[in-house]
């Protein structure tokens, strides 16, 4: 998530606001203005609720900031942090490399927004007791509790989710196995948030309930994309490149041995051919890394069996997820080298390179 408009930059990091956040801060701060108007006056209590949304916010982004913080320590790219109208993210180019490392990434987070709740604790003790500066300090001790508690719910996209990953891929030994069951915990997880907070809604005609069933809407999305895209990466290094590659006419009608001479005649490198039985995962890369629009395949014997390119591996992978891709997009991946918007291979790729 990049888009919205740039207000800063911390740590190299470009800081973005998504247009939805500005309905949420307009929300937040109506809302307390309210709440604060009839012990503080309505200037006041005004002022007194867009702080509030103000810290509310600032208190996501140093979240999002932990989670930036320690994954760039890896050596990790964090393209942007976005606050929008469900709180904040960070655009992290890849994963960690070990289960280890993906739960101190996922940690970071919770564990700003528990230190926030301890510091916003101290300081509403140390200020008088019916100040509006000790109000506004409880306000955000309880909300940074609720950012932790909330944030360690085991299911995808929530750092809990994070973490059930990180144990379940240590355990297996498997990354994918890991996003599998937390991917899997936050559709549960999205759904029991959406069908609690409709039945309280009926039941009770409290509107504030459909924001529950909005939160679990969001989860269900987001553990529902992490679903999508772990099915992507299953088939990418399941299939091989004998699957996807595509023999040419000069190719499919010589003899085993015309193709084993003229393999080995032609001498290829190896930095420009694959091997049949090479993962797509890899191949996808190795087209990336060499900025190559196809690339010849060997056989074990050294013989060139076909060639392979974006084209024909979009069709492969698309043919076994089931997924409607049509001859256009496949002809245009094979002649510009770049895959479409619904099944971005390369960016999907690079997550766990």
């Amino acid at each position: 998530m990049q888009s919205g408009w740039r207000f800063g930059t911390l740590r190299n990091i470009p800081l973005r606001i998504d247009p939805s956040w500005l309905y949420i801060v307009g929300l937040i701060t109506v809302s307390d203005a309210v709440a604060f108007a009839p012990r503080y006056g309505l200037a006041l209590g005004t002022l007194a609720g867009l702080a509030m949304a103000l810290l509310l916010f600032g208190s996501v982004l140093l979240h999002e900031l932990g989670h930036s913080v320690v994954a760039q320590s890896q050596g990790i790219t964090v393209n942007s942090i976005t606050l929008f109208f469900f709180g904040g993210v960070a655009a992290i180019e890849r994963e960690s490399r070990t289960p280890g490392g993906l739960f101190q990434v996922a940690i970071a987070g919770p564990a700003v927004s528990f230190l926030l709740c301890l510091l916003f604790g101290l300081l509403g003790l140390l200020l008088p007791l019916d100040s509006l500066g000790a109000t506004l300090a409880v306000n955000l001790t309880r909300i940074n509790l609720a950012l932790t508690l909330f944030n360690l719910i085991p299911g995808l996209p929530l750092d809990g989710g994070q973490v059930l990953k990180a144990g379940i891929w240590q355990a297996t030994g498997s990354r994918l196995q890991g996003n599998r069951w937390a991917a899997t915990s936050g559709k549960i997880l999205g759904a029991l948030g959406i069908g609690l907070g409709l039945l309280l809604l009926l039941q009770t005609g409290d509107f504030g309930s459909i924001w529950l069933a909005l939160i679990g809407g969001f989860i269900w999305r987001s553990a529902d994309r992490y679903e999508t895209i772990n099915a992507i990466q299953e088939v990418l290094v399941e299939l091989v490149a004998a699957d996807a590659m595509n023999p040419a006419d000069f190719w499919a009608r010589a003899g085993n041995n015309t193709r084993l001479s003229l393999g080995r005649m032609l001498a290829l490198p190896d930095e420009v051919t694959v091997r049949e039985s090479l993962p797509l995962l890899d191949v996808v890369d190795q087209l990336d890394r060499e900025r190559l629009r196809s690339l010849p395949v060997v056989s074990l014997s050294g013989s060139v069996s076909g060639t392979i390119d974006r084209g024909s591996i979009l069709a492969i992978v698309a043919q076994r997820l089931m997924i409607a891709v049509t001859p256009t997009q496949v002809e245009s991946a094979r002649e510009t080298g770049v895959f479409p918007p619904n099944l971005p291979l390369s960016a999907i790729v690079q997550t766990i390179k």
